[in-house]
């Protein structure tokens, strides 16, 4: 009788520890306390339109994305910003993030308002530089959305914002089935190995999970004034996707 005893106190303690989180749970974990407490309000004004959409589509929350757009035209803000506190209305990278979130709500009406704005518009988002407002290096991957193709030009060996603007388009038409370049993850992230967003895209999980676990980290030294939560979040959406 004492062994049964014994087995049974043995098991009930047990029952009762629970298991060491793994570094992929704490990761996640920390995720979704940064997607509960995130405020766009602390984004960069004018960049806000990028960093929020990308936060939105990491944590499967609209933070009010809707007030960005007017009839099928994404703003950098809420608020004007043109042409006082930047050279556009809206930028290549602001609808390359927008098209992210699209693709994660599976917002057809959205994709169809952008999609006729910019037709009839010739692929210039608004007022300002050609350079900043022609959104015709996504038209093909656009119209692959819309089911209504563009020639890959990407150079793998591009570096700083313009690298994390390479990546996260290279993502998107992963996401919505189209070709990437082959070997552009694994050079941007031979680049700059510290990135958990590169090492995230190149497939390389216990990389990408060792640089999250460093926490807070200046994340927004490889991508411009992207704040660090962004970053965050938008790596472990990638990881989970892998």
């Amino acid at each position: 009788m004492k062994p049964l005893l014994l087995t049974i106190l043995i098991l009930s303690c047990s029952h009762g520890q629970d298991a060491e989180p793994s570094d992929m749970e704490r990761v996640q974990k920390h995720r979704d306390e940064l997607c509960a407490t995130f405020d766009p309000q602390t984004v960069e004004r004018c960049d806000r339109i990028t960093f929020v959409a990308l936060m939105a589509t990491a944590c499967g929350k609209d933070f009010n994305l809707a007030s960005y757009e007017e009839n099928g035209k994404w703003n950098r803000d809420t608020a004007p910003c043109y042409p006082q506190d930047s050279k556009s209305e809206c930028s290549l990278d602001g609808y390359l993030s927008v098209l992210h979130y699209i693709t994660k709500m599976r917002d057809r009406e959205a994709l169809q308002r952008m999609y006729s704005r910019l037709d009839s518009n010739g692929w210039i988002c608004g007022e300002g530089p050609e350079s900043v407002t022609s959104i015709k290096p996504l038209k093909s991957v656009i119209e692959h959305m819309t089911g209504a193709s563009f020639v890959d030009e990407a150079d793998a060996t591009i570096t700083g914002f313009r690298g994390h603007l390479l990546a996260s388009y290279m993502w998107l038409r992963e996401r919505v089935g189209l070709s990437t370049l082959p070997g552009t993850y694994q050079a941007l992230a031979a680049d700059v190995p510290s990135s958990p967003f590169y090492a995230a895209l190149s497939g390389d999980k216990a990389r990408a999970v060792d640089r999250l676990l460093d926490f807070p980290a200046p994340y927004s030294q490889f991508w411009g004034s992207a704040p660090d939560s962004v970053v965050y979040a938008t790596s472990v959406a990638i990881i989970e996707g892998r």
